[in-house]
């Protein structure tokens, strides 16, 4: 059945009847396969959307052409809008798997009722469909697509999202002209010179289509390739191709060893990634990269700064369960401030991490009870020796035993440690939980880097509150799968360590290291003005033991938020690398007040990968925005161990 419940259109109902936007028509992606469930999802669907008891509007939702936006058309005006692109879509529930809709549980049956849940802080979508079979051809297909979306590479999605283009083309004929060009330049971040985009958007008009005056299908995308072209790419693939258009698979392979310094089976993986990111089928039979498939490895997992080994559960799991760090919050509960934030189940969904990639529940219930048993096997004391225990007294934890009489203020902003050492070496065989103090009313978080350096276990933030301390935390537990669980390093693991985190010479052995920054299509400030510009920055922080802490940011680009190059080179050197994490920062520099956040991306040092790579940027709270991206040029040397 279709989405009606009869196997056809749903029409004839009010005044929606026969309802298409008047959005230009745009191909789906290559290789999805049209059935029944979207086909029907593109005739439209009369649903009900819901905030609240008493807040109930019919909207007719329609499946776009293109299969990657979902529009409305207003009962009651009549004027249809944009809704949402897949590409916002985390996941969708059935039921009353919200507090909305379970406040109406008694009045609409749960086999009628699914939620959009999207990315980020944007609230989610509570619809109530006509029919169950209605209701499942949408749930059905929305998940098929997401799950399509979320497997589509990085430039796949840049040509499916329409969003900007849609605005742009302001009489929704599917052709754009200059000004509408220019106006589409502005909204994606790019204030460029008016002179070169007008000579390029004549020579793409002459070239390929009558004088119209306009640009369409074909042509915008060759002008868009024109304006887009990346001369610091260009010049990485010139460096190894010896006719500057092509790259062999040994001159493929010669980039892979000296740059990106890809040691085991790299003639195997240059074949590999040639077969999977090379656009033409000419060139992939013959062995060879073309310029477009170069820049699409680049811009892939591969070329990620992140290396993509870490992003799977490959550490060992079987270990006391003290001697990992372990992903916690604290007020989970709460969407908002300790004061007035509101207490809902949304809190606890939104802090897993992503359906698409977070381990399966039965998995992770297994790996919880494997080091709970091992915890209990082996973080129990020896029956002759001494039992250090923390102990809670009012807001304080005291550590008594063997560590000495420190005290760690919990809810400050400046702890009290026991000394470092000491305070490792407690945390080696038992468990620690640091949280903020329930006194605070703000929300805010402290820096959980300081706890990390002496092992302490269970570093809870308030996770609703988006900022660096959150970063920080995402940051380390990007890795491993992100099960939230992360080995720690073995000399944290070790009862008789002498590390001291106010100790360099006690774990020295990485670093220094060095790269060389542009960035290409970064997003605008939050809530600016369409017109407005960045005018961009990068700051490069590192995060780890005392001796390492260090920040270095480059000169701002006057009015380029679109392809912004800055060229120059931050050098730093990191003594304990298994602690350190890296955290890009993209800001907006205004000369009269405070910078504005534009972007960022947190990962641990370890996980960091050398050579010509691209940083996917992510929102203050943590939620992709692509195509925005860092590119750098990673070089890390070791230090030599002191003695």
């Amino acid at each position: 059945r279709g989405c009606s419940g009869q196997g056809s259109p749903q029409r004839g109902r009010g005044d929606v009847s026969g309802a298409r936007s008047s959005a230009p028509a745009r191909p789906p992606p290559a290789g999805l396969r049209l059935d029944e469930t979207l086909e029907q999802m593109q005739q439209g669907s009369l649903m009900r959307k819901v905030k609240s008891k008493s807040w109930k509007k019919q909207r007719y939702l329609e499946l776009q052409d293109d299969c990657m936006t979902v529009w409305h058309k207003s009962k009651k005006t009549g004027h249809t809008k944009y809704t949402f692109s897949i590409s916002d879509v985390e996941t969708v529930r059935e039921g009353h798997q919200s507090e909305v809709l379970q406040s109406l549980a008694e009045e609409f049956p749960p086999e009628h009722c699914f939620t959009v849940v999207f990315h980020g802080r944007r609230g989610n979508l509570d619809l109530i469909a006509g029919s169950p079979e209605e209701a499942q051809c949408w749930v059905r297909g929305l998940r098929r697509l997401v799950e399509i979306v979320t497997k589509m590479d990085q430039q796949e999605q840049m040509d499916q999202y329409p969003s900007a283009g849609l605005k742009a083309d302001k009489n929704r004929d599917g052709r754009m002209s200059f000004k509408e060009v220019r106006q589409l330049l502005k909204m994606m971040n790019m204030d460029m010179n008016e002179d070169h985009a007008l000579w390029l958007f004549q020579v793409t008009e002459c070239t390929h289509a009558s004088a119209s005056g306009t640009l369409e299908g074909e042509e915008f995308v060759l002008f868009y390739k024109a304006l887009t072209q990346r001369d610091e790419v260009l010049g990485v693939f010139r460096a190894f191709s010896r006719d500057g258009k092509k790259l062999t698979l040994l001159e493929f392979v010669d980039f892979l060893q000296q740059e990106q310094l890809e040691r085991e089976n790299t003639q195997e993986l240059a074949m590999e990634l040639m077969a999977r990111y090379e656009p033409s089928e000419t060139a992939r039979a013959r062995h060879v990269l073309s310029v477009d498939g170069f820049l699409l490895y680049l811009r892939s997992p591969e070329g990620s700064i992140f290396n993509p080994a870490h992003g799977t559960l490959y550490q060992d799991m079987t270990q006391p369960l003290c001697h990992y760090f372990i992903s916690s919050s604290h007020n989970t509960y709460l969407l908002e401030d300790q004061l007035r934030g509101q207490s809902s189940i949304e809190g606890y969904i939104r802090a897993q991490p992503p359906a698409s990639i977070q381990t399966r529940t039965s998995d992770m219930m297994m790996i919880t009870e494997n080091l709970i048993s091992s915890y209990k096997r082996k973080g129990s004391p020896d029956p002759k020796g001494p039992s250090p225990r923390p102990r809670l007294i009012g807001s304080r934890r005291q550590i008594g035993g063997p560590v000495g009489e420190g005290l760690a203020r919990l809810g400050s902003h400046h702890l009290r440690l026991p000394p470092g050492n000491a305070f490792a070496r407690h945390n080696a065989g038992q468990l620690t939980r640091i949280y903020p103090s329930g006194l605070r009313t703000d929300s805010s978080n402290y820096d959980p880097q300081e706890m990390w350096n002496v092992g302490c276990q269970l570093v809870a933030l308030n996770v609703q509150t988006a900022g660096a301390e959150m970063d920080l935390s995402d940051g380390l537990f990007r890795q491993n799968g992100r099960c939230g669980y992360v080995l720690k390093p073995a000399f944290l693991r070790d009862a008789g360590t002498a590390f001291d985190p106010d100790d360099p010479r006690s774990r020295a052995e990485g670093g220094p290291w060095r790269l060389v920054i542009s960035g290409q299509q970064l997003p605008k400030v939050a809530n600016s003005k369409p017109s407005a510009i960045v005018d961009p920055l990068v700051r490069v922080e590192i995060h780890g033991v005392p001796a390492d802490q260090a920040r270095r940011e480059t000169q701002y680009v006057e009015n380029n938020g679109f392809n912004p190059s800055w060229g120059e080179t931050l050098p730093f050197k990191v003594h304990v690398p298994e602690l350190a994490l890296v955290r890009f920062v993209v800001e907006d520099y205004d000369k009269a007040s405070r910078n504005d956040f534009v972007a960022q991306f947190t990962l641990p040092f370890a996980s960091l990968k050398s050579g010509y790579r691209h940083v996917h940027l992510l929102s203050k709270d943590g939620t992709a925005i692509p195509p925005s991206s860092l590119f750098v040029h990673v070089q890390i040397t070791e230090l030599p161990r002191p003695e």
